[in-house]
C-alpha cells in the first residue's frame, strides 16, 4: 500500500512507519517517489549525503518521468526523519508528493549511493 505525505500535516504525530515497539530495533526499508522539481537542483546529491547522515542505505536516482526514486533501509526513526527530508530536499528542489511503499529488505547494501 503507498502512502502519501502531505507536507502540510508534518506535525502529525502519527508514525509514518508504524511498528510496534518490538521490532524498533528492526531494519525497515522503503522505496519512496518524489515528484515536483526535483531533478537538476542537486536533488540526488542532497539525497546521499543526508542518507549517510542518517546511516541508512540504499541508493536514490533521476526517473524518465522526471521524478526521483529512492530506496531507503536502516532504523525506523532515521527512516520517518529521511522521509521528513525528502518533502524539503535542496534548496533549489520544489517538493510536490513523497509516496513510499515498504519493500523487502536488501542485507547487501552497506552504503548510500546515487544509481545510474
Amino acid at each position: 500500500m503507498s502512502e502519501v505525505w502531505d507536507h502540510h500535516h508534518e506535525n502529525d504525530s502519527r508514525s509514518k512507519i508504524d511498528a510496534p515497539m518490538s521490532e524498533l530495533s528492526e531494519i525497515v526499508a522503503l522505496r519512496v517517489v518524489v515528484s515536483g522539481d526535483v531533478q537538476g537542483v542537486g536533488y540526488r546529491q542532497a539525497c546521499r549525503f543526508q542518507a549517510r547522515s542518517h546511516n541508512l542505505s540504499g541508493w536514490v536516482r533521476n526517473r524518465f518521468d522526471g521524478k526521483v526514486e529512492a530506496f531507503l533501509q536502516g532504523g525506523p526513526d532515521e527512516v520517518d526523519q529521511m522521509l521528513d527530508w525528502m518533502w524539503i530536499g535542496p534548496p533549489m528542489a520544489a517538493v510536490r508528493e513523497v509516496i513510499s511503499d515498504p519493500v523487502d529488505v536488501d542485507r547487501n547494501l552497506t552504503d548510500f549511493f546515487i544509481a545510474r
